[in-house]
Order: C-alpha cells, then structure tokens, then sequence
C-alpha cells in the first residue's frame, strides 16, 4: 500500500522523483536507493509572459503546445517551442513571439519565458477594391475603369476584451453598395475550446454580371435603378478540441432580389424566372490544420471538408447540397518548397439557380492563366503544384515608438516558383459557347510570391494556358 502511494505521490510532484536521491519504501522494510538522473527530461516548473499589454495570459497559453508541470524531452524542446510560436503568430494577435528557456541551477527543471509584441488593434483603414473577379479583369478588360471599384471604410478592432475576440465594420460605396458587421466572441469555457460568431450584410448594386457567352460575363447596368440586392446573416459555432482540428457548424439565411429586367436576360438566375431568392441553411465544416504559418505555408499540411444544406423545408424557394474537400501539402528539402493542392466540390442538385453555379475564375478558385474566363458549373476539380525557393528574405526593424509596429521586426520575403494546374468544371446541359467547361484545363508558368507583414501577400504569375493564351497574372490576399 505504501508503495502505490508513492507512485501516486510521485505523478502529482513530479519534481520530487528527479533529485539526486529519493527514499522507496520496500514491503517488509525501509531502505534508501539512489536513483540515477534522468538529464535527457527537463521539468517546466513555471511560465512567464511579458509585452501583453491587453492579451489575456489564458489567450496566450491555450496555444503553446505544453504547460506548466510537464516534463518535456530535451531533444523535442526546439520542436515544441517552434509550434508554440507558430500557434500564437497565427492567432493574428502578435508581430513576434519569443520563447526562451531559464535553466535551474541543477538543469533538471526551468522556466520558461515567452515575450510577445502586439499588433495595432485598432485599425480604420480608408478601402478600395475591386467588384471584378479579380484585378487582370478590371486592368484590362474593364481598362481601369473607376466606376469598377469599390471605396469606403473597413473598421477593425481586434482583440476588444483582451480574449482575442473582434469587431469589424464595413462600409462601401462605388459599383456596389456594401454594408457589414461581424463579432467574434471571447471564447466561451476556461479552456478556450468553443467560440462564436456573428455575422450581417446588405448590399446592393446598379450592374451585375447576369450571365456567360464565351465563358465571358455579360453586365447589365442601369443607373437609376439598382438591379439586384442581397441580405446575408448566420451564426457560427466552432469548437477547437486540439491545437489542428477546429469543428465549426453555421445557421443562416440569405435573400437576392432582383429586377425583372435582369429575371428576363436570364430566366435562371434565381431559378424559374424568380425575382426573389430566399433560403436559409445549415452548414458543417471539419479542419485539420498543421501548416507552420497560415498567411504563407512553408511546411506542414491542411484538409478541410464542408457540407452546406440549402433550404430547410420552410419558407424558401430552393432545396440542395453542397460539398466541397480541401486538401494542401507543403513539403521542404533544404532550402526548396514545394506546394501541392486539391480541392473538389459538388452541388445537387444540377439545375441550381445560375448565381449558386459557380466554378473556376471567382475569388481562390483559379487556374493561372484562365482569369479573364468565368467557368461556371455543378462541380469542379483543382489541382495544382508548385516548386519555390527564397530569393530574399528580409525583417524590416522598426521603432519601438511606432505605435503600429512598436519595434517589431516586419518580414519582406520573396520566393521564386515554377507551378503547373489544372482543373475541370463539369456543367450539364453544357451552355452553348461556353467551351471550357467539361473540359480539362492546364497550365504552367514562372512567378514570384511576395509575403509581407499583416498577413498580406502578392502573387505574380507569368502563365501559358491550354489555348496557347500567355500573360502576367496578379492575385493578392490582405488582412484588410
């Protein structure tokens, strides 16, 4: 009995069993033992936390990979660092985070320090961007045309309580009225495992793209009156059991109105000659995250799998599903990267209204060298890879009297690639002119990928398409 106490004893003060000598209890009688050391294990008696000026401890902790009280082999302790740090830079609340190591005096046990830099909070930023599908389309088609752009105020307050909660407004005005707010709660237990969002927006506009002729879209536009609006809402619930797995269910409904003018160009766009689309949904959505660095992936892997369910049986016009499967790998050999991608989604079923049809050449769903195309359908395959290495890698420093930066260091990186995709769109009946779907589509190209702070980055390919059409292509991700 007295043994299996002090083994119990031993799991509660793990301190204890790793000094120079312990005494063990035998059955029948009492002996003292001396136990060899185990230097290969290091005991994190305490964690300290410095620079958080509004971030929470807990918000801080949740994300490193151990706790205090854990016993952590030396040889792992720079891998456990390096994902700790990687987790905390992900949740967007910091320039830079530092971990460092205080031994004790014997080696056997230590604390450890972390010391983070905090982003600018509160950021009002003066908007523009672009209605179009993306910028090659505005550049050249649209020839620059500034009656294309969108202008306003996106408001962003950043981890408002300090629990890593937010707050953002947005107010445009241009080719296209837009009006929206989210909040992302605190999370909601001591473990910090379950969060909820909110979300709302209006728009409305005097032109939209009502349909494709030679996977080409056609505007119509009246001035004095606007041709379609829309009204969005849902509620997200995500919980985060581990550091890469996230469950995220959603409720919504959303609602177009458009004109009859547009309701007699296509008779499909909101489906059976409609004015009005009205439909609520429920959504499911599974991730599985291990990449290193979310804004620009160096190493580790993602999936993702989603399931929408369009109209609930009551009050709406519409009934179907849709699916869609993500996955990314990031190996490294050295000083080179590779990139690989697959994504496949399918809707159900094949007659949904024309402005739920959508495929390649909208938002991340493009193939380099396809972008003045829009190649609409029920479902899609993308894969794509590429091969990159670092042509420069550099950290901006700053003052520590910058209230943006407050002296943290920026990275300004550049990779070099080369990169093939395809991809595929299947559409039954196959709209005549539209050639390129059910089709497969390639390409291959030279390009450079620009990472900068805040999460941004630019791409830049140079890119040869199936059709011998070849051109520099641009795409762009920001925070903002």
């Amino acid at each position: 009995m007295l043994y299996a106490a002090l083994l119990y004893c031993s799991r509660l003060w793990p301190l204890r069993i790793r000094q120079l000598s312990m005494w063990v209890l035998l059955p029948g009688s009492l002996m003292a033992q001396t136990l060899p050391i185990d230097s290969s294990r290091l005991l994190i008696t305490a964690i300290t936390i410095s620079g958080n000026e509004r971030t929470r401890p807990a918000v801080i902790l949740r994300e490193l990979t151990f706790s205090e009280g854990d016993t952590l082999l030396r040889e792992r302790l720079w891998q456990q660092f390096s994902a700790s740090r990687n987790n905390l830079l992900n949740t967007g609340l910091f320039h830079e985070a530092t971990l460092s190591l205080q031994p004790a005096s014997h080696c056997l046990c230590g604390t450890v320090h972390i010391e983070v830099i905090e982003r600018w909070y509160i950021i009002p930023v003066p908007a523009i961007s672009l209605y179009d599908r993306n910028f090659n389309v505005w550049w050249v088609e649209h020839r620059r045309d500034l009656r294309w752009l969108q202008w306003g105020l996106r408001f962003y307050y950043k981890n408002l309580s300090g629990h890593n909660d937010e707050l953002r407004l947005t107010a445009l005005t241009g080719f296209q009225q837009q009006f929206a707010l989210q909040y992302r709660l605190p999370q909601l237990d001591p473990e910090r495992r379950h969060l909820l969002r909110i979300y709302a927006a209006y728009s409305r506009s005097k032109r939209l793209a009502y349909g494709l002729q030679d996977n080409r879209e056609l505007i119509f536009q009246d001035i004095d009156h606007y041709q379609r609006t829309f009204f969005s809402a849902n509620m997200d619930y995500q919980w985060r059991p581990a550091f890469n797995h996230r469950y995220m269910f959603t409720i919504g409904l959303r609602r177009y109105a458009i004109t009859d003018t547009v309701a007699t160009l296509n008779p499909d766009y909101a489906g059976d000659s409609a004015t009005v689309l009205f439909y609520p949904y429920v959504a499911f959505t599974y991730e599985r995250d291990f990449r290193d660095v979310v804004a620009y992936p160096l190493k580790g892997n993602y999936q993702e799998l989603s399931l929408m369910r369009l109209g609930l049986g009551f009050s709406d016009n519409l009934s179907g599903w849709i699916m869609q499967f993500t996955a990314s790998a990031y190996p490294c050999w050295r000083r080179w990267y590779a990139a690989g991608l697959i994504r496949m989604r399918i809707s159900v079923p094949a007659d949904l209204p024309y402005l739920l049809q959508r495929g390649i050449g909208y938002g991340s769903d493009y193939v380099s060298g396809y972008e003045y195309y829009a190649i609409n359908g029920t479902a899609l395959g993308i894969a794509k890879f590429a091969l990159r290495r670092p042509l420069l890698e550099w950290q901006l420093p700053t003052s520590p009297n910058n209230v943006l930066t407050r002296g943290a260091r920026l990275p300004f990186l550049i990779y070099t690639k080369a990169f093939v995709e395809s991809g595929y769109v299947w559409q039954k009946p196959q709209a005549p002119g539209n050639e390129l779907s059910n089709r497969l589509l390639l390409s291959a190209g030279l390009g450079a990928d620009i990472v900068l702070f805040y999460d941004t980055s630019l791409r830049l390919n140079y890119a040869i398409n199936c059709k011998r059409e070849h051109g520099l292509f641009v795409h762009y991700t920001t925070y903002f």
